[in-house]
């Protein structure tokens, strides 16, 4: 009744505009640099629902659907725009779900889900010429250059007298 007053005498009635703040819109990044234990993705902040951005970063679970309420997460800013994330201390050969999220005053939004599995490349060695050689044995060895991103859980040296040794 008050309103219709206001509008019937002519009197300019305002809005209050903070009503307006709507979720931010955001995208996903693809994973990237993927690796036995760790791995990296992020978000694009497209825009900001009118609001102010208080938190942004990805979660990620091994369950679809994470959310910064039930999964790991990362703090990655407060801005709008693109941002870099590290996933850390996952499981080798284990799919991980992610999603970026973004919160404002409406709440938080979340981007599109990707998912990627851990993997752990083979290490990098040289195996090193024999020496010492007798009749009946001979030295070798080899250098562990790069672990592949995993911990080498055994270490030697295989020999056979066919070509291509292997355990």
């Amino acid at each position: 009744l008050k309103i219709t007053l206001l509008f019937a005498l002519g009197l300019p009635v305002s809005c209050d505009e903070d009503n307006d703040v709507e979720l931010p819109i955001l995208t996903t990044l693809d994973a990237n640099n993927i690796k036995c234990s760790t791995a990296y993705s992020g978000g694009l902040i497209s825009e900001d629902g009118g609001g102010v951005i208080s938190s942004r970063g990805v979660c990620w679970n091994t369950s679809p659907n994470p959310t910064i309420e039930d999964s790991e997460k990362s703090e990655d800013g407060a801005e709008i725009g693109s941002f870099n994330s590290l996933l850390p201390n996952l499981t080798h050969g284990t799919t991980y779900y992610v999603r970026a999220y973004a919160t404002n005053e409406a709440g938080t939004a979340y981007g599109n889900e990707i998912s990627f599995t851990t993997i752990c490349e083979l290490p990098i060695l040289t195996t090193m010429e024999a020496n010492n050689i007798t009749s009946t044995s001979a030295y070798s060895g080899g250098l562990i250059s790069e672990d592949g991103g995993g911990v080498i859980s055994s270490r030697g040296v295989c020999w056979n007298t066919s070509p291509n040794p292997t355990i």
